[in-house]
């Protein structure tokens, strides 16, 4: 009887350390996602235009060409909506990470929802951006029109890598859900038999 409650109690233990590091992990890609989401946000590195002469790199509210940056001034529509979902998926973010560092003080499953939706919104808003590139201008805009290569830049890449980050969260948060649901499963088998021998003893 002690050697089966013995073994159930280390088996909890080694669960509840699993849980933890599942936990643990989700945190720090959490934080890492949102770093990488604002970094990319306020990047003029999306997309970068390789002319003859001079380099232009097109972000999302910036324009740089030659290191000398200014206000980009395109207001087309498919802009305005790229715009508002990345402005979305920040704050989503926020509330994703929020909420990853606080499932320790409440047990929810709020965490989960948020990185998945954060995830979901950020992979929805990059393929957007993705069909809106064209080969010879970018957004439908007349302020940049050009038949030079355009390619992505890091900023892209990296706002598609803080995609998977929050997803990777959401399935981390699903295994740390997951394993918690086994531990009590198992801690209740383990206190049956005990009960058992109690009974048989007196």
């Amino acid at each position: 009887m002690h050697m089966i409650g013995a073994a159930g109690g280390v088996r909890s233990s080694e669960e509840s350390q699993l849980v933890f590091r599942y936990q643990s992990f989700a945190r720090i890609f959490s934080f890492l996602g949102l770093v990488c989401l604002f970094t990319a946000m306020v990047s003029p590195n999306w997309i970068v235009v390789v002319g003859p002469r001079h380099t232009t790199n097109v972000g999302l509210w910036t324009m740089c060409r030659n290191k000398n940056c200014r206000k980009y001034l395109g207001t087309t529509k498919i802009l305005v909506v790229i715009r508002a979902l990345i402005s979305l998926c920040a704050l989503s973010g926020l509330v994703a990470v929020s909420c990853a560092f606080l499932s320790s003080l409440r047990k929810s499953k709020a965490p989960l929802f948020a990185n998945f939706l954060t995830g979901l919104l950020v992979l929805g808003t990059m393929l957007l951006y993705d069909m809106s590139l064209k080969p010879n201008n970018i957004f439908g805009s007349h302020i940049i029109l050009t038949a030079l290569p355009i390619y992505v830049s890091w900023s892209f890449i990296l706002g598609c890598f803080s995609c998977f980050l929050f997803l990777l969260n959401a399935l981390l948060f699903v295994l740390a859900e997951l394993q918690g649901v086994v531990s009590i499963h198992g801690s209740k088998k383990n206190l049956v038999p005990q009960r058992r021998d109690t009974a048989l003893v007196i």
